[in-house]
């Protein structure tokens, strides 16, 4: 009695097969058909990176005349083209005289106080890191304070705002 269970239990899966085959070469003929799968992800998350230089000397400087033009790298190290603006931290009567430009001539030549000028940077291709430059001055010939003394190793802060360009 059991093999005969067993029979007919088989018979009956073979049954079943059979009939799942038949439906499908009725319904594709002889062309077999195959599933394909694959996963899409969106764009990466966009990452907003700059580096600057720790520090930037402006050398030494007189009343009422400013320094020499520093050369200042600035490499985006993020995935987006971005917008950097440099802006001062504290009120610092000194510093609220730092000018920057972009390039020593054509359109992007001319001085801009801090808080007023900005530049934008390309994003990285395969090397994942852009980089691009800028140049500024300690301007103190419209200074209208007072330095009553020498002031060795003024220092001030420079906060570079970095922004998504669109």
């Amino acid at each position: 009695m059991k093999m005969k269970n067993v029979l007919i239990f088989i018979g009956i899966v073979l049954f079943v097969v059979e009939l799942g085959l038949v439906s499908v070469f009725a319904s594709y003929g002889n062309n077999p058909i195959s599933k394909f799968e694959v996963d899409i992800y969106g764009p990466p998350a966009s990452i907003v990176n700059v580096s600057v230089p720790d520090r930037v000397d402006l050398g030494n400087l007189s009343y009422n005349s400013y320094s020499d033009d520093v050369k200042v790298y600035v490499n985006n190290t993020g995935n987006v083209a971005v917008k950097i603006k440099p802006v001062l931290v504290n009120n610092d009567d000194i510093y609220a005289n730092l000018y920057f430009r972009k390039r020593t001539s054509g359109n992007e030549s001319t001085f801009t106080q801090i808080g007023n000028w900005s530049m934008n940077i390309s994003s990285p291709g395969s090397s994942g890191v852009e980089s691009d430059w800028f140049y500024t001055r300690l301007d103190l010939r419209a200074y209208t304070g007072t330095i009553s003394s020498d002031m060795l190793d003024r220092e001030s802060d420079v906060k570079f705002v970095v922004t998504q360009l669109q």
